[in-house]
């Protein structure tokens, strides 16, 4: 199996598996335990985050692991067959599995009040309304004034990072469901959409806050060159003339170069430019493969994938699109990205609001 870039390999040996009854310590000295994934019980809740690990690795280090599941969230069912799927046959925690999720159908996420999760759905859709007419506005000052302050605009996406971020799970919930608001413009509204799925991914791969003001502001302005573009070529699933295809390919680097003439920094340029490369080498513009690939593109590039698939199947539900269109192509994307996504779109809870 690939070693994951989050995983630590191991020194001397591996830790023994511990896996102690509900209510019991994982490890005396409170260091990372190992659980096997199959004896974890389907809605299991652990009292500490839930870390993967590969074969043969020691426990991730503090701070250097991906967290696959934190309280109060249960352990569900579809993420246990995720990471069986995988190929991952144990987690590393600190805590303790301390109870089963009382309420709720298996795998459906953390049971929580009617009123609660009424609450926690309004609060997403208002952060997304808001998300939504700032990059209105930034749209509207590139394409009339020419010109939008790369200070003032990663000052503003880090009070959206915090908001997405505490409502993830709610927050891809609007994404789902969203629908076109009045006046809006389905460029501004497909930034929107990436910029909240790609922000989901960097939290599950514990991107920094700088990293993720970053990756927010690469996402919310990765095609702003499509202001310039007619709609009926950057809509079209097919293009009528070389011309046509000549305008698409060379987007990403006239925003690359117009977001370096704004003193955007050079790691949200070049997500702007590789937004389109895929890890097989088969992206444009310039081909790029790998680890040649910047990680906000890798991560934009998942997110973008994800929308640009749901619309052409008039889908909402991004587990659907993941297993059916992504996963199946997976050379194209980032292993690590596209995990990340996989298991965020698992963990959404699924509490209605009545």
């Amino acid at each position: 199996m690939k070693e994951a870039p989050w995983s630590t390999r191991a020194a001397q040996g591996n830790q023994s598996a511990l896996r102690g009854p509900a209510g019991d310590r994982a490890d005396e000295d409170g260091s990372m335990a190992e659980y096997k994934v199959r004896d974890i019980a389907a809605d299991s809740v652990f009292s500490e985050p839930v870390f993967a690990g590969d074969p043969g690795d020691t426990p991730p280090e503090e701070g250097a692991g991906f967290i696959l599941n934190a309280p109060p969230l249960p352990f569900s069912r579809a993420l246990r067959a995720l990471l069986l799927e995988w190929e991952f046959t144990q987690v590393y925690s600190r805590g303790v599995i301390t109870e089963r999720r009382a309420g709720g159908a298996p795998g459906e996420g953390p049971a929580v009040s009617p009123r609660a999760a009424r609450e926690q759905l309004g609060r997403a859709a208002e952060t997304y309304r808001n998300l939504t007419g700032f990059a209105g506005t930034l749209f509207t000052q590139i394409s009339m004034a020419g010109f939008v302050d790369h200070a003032g605009t990663a000052e503003q996406m880090s009070g959206f990072v915090k908001s997405v971020t505490e409502d993830q799970y709610f927050m891809l919930k609007v994404v789902e469901s969203a629908r076109a608001q009045p006046g809006s413009h389905a460029l501004s509204e497909h930034a929107v959409k990436s910029a909240v799925i790609s922000l989901i991914i960097g939290a599950q791969i514990k991107l920094s806050a700088p990293q993720m003001t970053e990756l927010g502001v690469a996402a919310l302005l990765h095609e702003t060159e499509m202001l310039y573009i007619p709609p009926r070529v950057y809509l079209a699933t097919q293009w009528s003339s070389v011309e046509d295809q000549k305008l698409i390919f060379t987007h990403t680097a006239l925003g690359y170069k117009k977001l370096s003439s704004f003193g955007f920094s050079p790691l949200v340029c070049r997500a702007v430019l590789e937004h389109h490369e895929a890890m097989d080498g088969s992206g444009y513009p310039q081909r790029l493969s790998g680890d040649q690939i910047s990680l906000y593109a890798r991560i934009l590039s998942c997110a973008c994938a994800c929308l640009n698939a749901a619309g052409a199947l008039l889908r909402k539900d991004m587990a659907l699109v993941l297993k059916e269109v992504l996963e199946p192509q997976r050379s194209k994307y980032d292993e690590t990205v596209l995990k990340a996504l996989s298991y965020a779109v698992t963990q959404s809870p699924e509490a209605a609001a009545s």
